[in-house]
Protein backbone atom coordinates (compact mmCIF):
# COMPACT_ATOMS: atom_id res chain seq x y z
CA UNK A 1 0.00 0.00 0.00
CA UNK A 2 1.26 3.49 -0.80
CA UNK A 3 2.19 5.53 2.31
CA UNK A 4 0.41 8.78 3.08
CA UNK A 5 2.03 11.99 4.29
CA UNK A 6 0.84 13.80 7.40
CA UNK A 7 -0.64 17.21 6.65
CA UNK A 8 0.67 18.47 10.00
CA UNK A 9 4.34 17.55 9.86
CA UNK A 10 4.83 15.83 6.45
CA UNK A 11 5.89 12.57 8.16
CA UNK A 12 5.42 9.43 6.05
CA UNK A 13 2.70 7.18 7.49
CA UNK A 14 2.77 3.53 6.46
CA UNK A 15 -0.64 2.14 5.49
CA UNK A 16 -1.36 -1.53 6.26
CA UNK A 17 -2.32 -3.65 3.23
CA UNK A 18 -5.59 -4.68 4.92
CA UNK A 19 -6.78 -1.12 5.71
CA UNK A 20 -10.53 -0.52 5.40
CA UNK A 21 -12.69 2.55 4.81
CA UNK A 22 -13.42 4.31 8.11
CA UNK A 23 -10.28 3.16 9.92
CA UNK A 24 -8.09 5.69 11.73
CA UNK A 25 -4.32 6.09 11.29
CA UNK A 26 -2.14 8.09 13.70
CA UNK A 27 0.94 10.15 12.86
CA UNK A 28 3.66 8.90 15.22
CA UNK A 29 5.49 12.24 15.05
CA UNK A 30 2.79 14.85 15.76
CA UNK A 31 -0.23 12.78 16.85
CA UNK A 32 -2.72 13.90 14.20
CA UNK A 33 -5.30 11.27 13.33
CA UNK A 34 -6.55 10.52 9.82
CA UNK A 35 -9.69 8.72 8.69
CA UNK A 36 -9.51 6.54 5.59
CA UNK A 37 -12.22 7.67 3.15
CA UNK A 38 -11.68 5.28 0.22
CA UNK A 39 -9.42 2.40 -0.68
CA UNK A 40 -8.77 1.87 -4.39
CA UNK A 41 -6.08 -0.74 -5.05
CA UNK A 42 -2.81 0.64 -3.62
CA UNK A 43 -4.19 4.17 -3.21
CA UNK A 44 -6.12 5.49 -0.22
CA UNK A 45 -7.86 8.82 0.23
CA UNK A 46 -7.92 10.26 3.72
CA UNK A 47 -8.92 13.31 5.74
CA UNK A 48 -8.09 14.59 9.17
CA UNK A 49 -10.29 12.71 11.63
CA UNK A 50 -13.03 14.70 13.32
CA UNK A 51 -14.21 13.68 16.77
CA UNK A 52 -17.22 15.01 18.63
CA UNK A 53 -16.58 15.91 22.23
CA UNK A 54 -18.49 14.38 25.11
CA UNK A 55 -21.57 16.26 26.28
CA UNK A 56 -21.55 15.97 30.05
CA UNK A 57 -24.94 17.69 30.41
CA UNK A 58 -23.46 21.15 30.81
Amino acid sequence: MEPIHCIGCNCKIEVPDDILKGEILDCIDCGLEFEIITVNGNIVQFKEAEFEGEDWGE
